[in-house]
This record gives structure tokens, C-alpha cells and sequence, in this order.
């Protein structure tokens, strides 16, 4: 209690203190506390030499993270449907 604020700072924030001059020059991260907490991390250049993305390769991004997504959350429920019917198969055959 006596140590305050410093007492909820994670390895999390630290990291992202220590190596976002890496990522982008000159930008600070903000943390905002609150329900849910926030980070909001400028990135202003994107990995490797390039300045910036263009408008099309954003989307083709988010269209390739939207089919990552789906295809996970469906191999996800398969398993999960896989599971609970060994489950259901163990427990009908010891009454």
C-alpha cells in the first residue's frame, strides 16, 4: 500500500516503456487506468525500413487476420466438441 502506483506497475509496462523507442521514435505510450485498463501504443513505422503502410495493405491485413481468426476459432470448437463427447463416451460406459 505504501509503495502505490509503483506496486501495479508489471513487467508489461516496463517493457513496453524500455523498448518502444525501438518501434517508434519520440512516441509515448499511455496507459489508462480504468474497467478494462488501456494501452494506447503509437507504432508509426512499421517493422523493417518501411515509413509507412499503405491503405490497401492495412486491409489486406485485416481481411488475413479475420481468416486467422475464423479458422482457429473453428478448429477450437471442433476440439472442443471432440473432447466433450470422449467425455460423455467415459462417462455413459462407467454408470
Amino acid at each position: 500500500m505504501q509503495m502505490g502506483r509503483g506496486e501495479e506497475l508489471g513487467s508489461g509496462v516496463l517493457n513496453v516503456n524500455k523498448y518502444l523507442p525501438f518501434y517508434a521514435r519520440g512516441g509515448k505510450a499511455r496507459f489508462i487506468e480504468g474497467d478494462p485498463f488501456t494501452t494506447i501504443i503509437p507504432l508509426s513505422k512499421v517493422a523493417g525500413n518501411e515509413e509507412s503502410r499503405s491503405e490497401s495493405s492495412v486491409k489486406s491485413s485485416v481481411k488475413d487476420s479475420e481468416k486467422t481468426t475464423q479458422k482457429t476459432t473453428q478448429r477450437t470448437t471442433q476440439k472442443k466438441v471432440s473432447t466433450s463427447r470422449k467425455i460423455l463416451d467415459i462417462v455413459r460406459s462407467l454408470p
